[in-house]
């Protein structure tokens, strides 16, 4: 499998350009809730409106932190059931396993009209949307589609596709062959705290793509538009569980 972390060796570019491709980082940050004051006195409010003091609540946009980065379990062998350490494994994913019917539960107990198929159907549009819009650097409608840490590593990524030559890029899906949903997990500030919770589901992609890049002569400098990749990526979707309006958005790239 051609995994997509387009290194400009592998692909014909100069050598000195910087790797775009499948990367993961997380920065943790929260964001805190305000309030408003009732009107100062003097100030007589209109008919009929209420002047308590009334509190507001700010939801925080994304946690900005991978709940627990996928890692492909290693495989069983006949020591697995004779060792400490492969009981160990064993459980690690069962609980694993739990964890994301938990999640799974949760997403169709609080998301009206959540199921797997219209998810699976969304997270194959954004890969298609993302990823042109990424190559085609729309970071207008980028940004609405990722959270803050991603858009910001995508920002980057372009920047140094420019600085190495890579002034417009082609990029084409044929096709996705497999959407395999790998884990699902709750990010949450505390037990009680479930409207404040996040949800992320981690999915592998394999698919069928065309990929060439062009110098401002429009000559080619990588890849080959002629030629179909089996290209396999791993994202991460989040949303909020319970806030108004929420939606899914991408919050990571794994490199598995």
């Amino acid at each position: 499998d051609f995994q997509r972390n387009w290194s400009p060796a592998s692909l014909g570019a100069p050598a000195n350009l910087p790797l775009v491709g499948i990367q993961s980082g997380a920065i943790r940050e929260y964001s805190a809730k305000g309030g408003s004051a009732a009107p100062s006195k003097g100030v007589n409010a209109p008919a009929g409106l209420s002047t308590k003091p009334t509190a507001v609540r700010a939801f925080m946009q994304s946690p900005k932190v991978i709940a627990e980065p996928y890692k492909r379990p290693q495989p069983y062998s006949i020591r697995t059931f004779f060792t400490m350490e492969g009981w160990r494994q064993i459980k690690s994913k069962v609980v694993g396993m739990i964890r994301t019917i938990y999640t799974i539960a949760m997403l169709r107990k609080h998301v009206v009209g959540y199921n797997q198929q219209l998810f699976e159907q969304t997270a194959g549009e954004m890969y298609r949307t993302i990823n042109t819009l990424s190559a085609g650097k729309q970071l207008t409608e980028l940004r609405q589609l990722t959270t803050e840490p991603i858009f910001s590593q995508m920002k980057r990524e372009i920047k140094q596709r420019e600085l190495g030559g890579w002034a417009h890029l082609h990029w084409e899906l044929e096709k996705i062959q497999i959407m395999d949903i790998l884990q699902a997990r709750m990010i949450q500030q505390s037990v009680d705290a479930i409207d404040s919770a996040f949800v992320q589901i981690t999915i592998e992609f394999i698919s069928q793509q065309r990929f060439a890049a062009y110098d401002s002569n429009q000559a080619l400098v990588a890849g080959d538009p002629s030629t179909s990749l089996r290209v396999s990526d791993c994202w991460v979707f989040e949303r909020a569980l319970k806030q108004p309006g929420a939606r899914w958005r991408l919050a990571g790239r794994i490199t598995l």
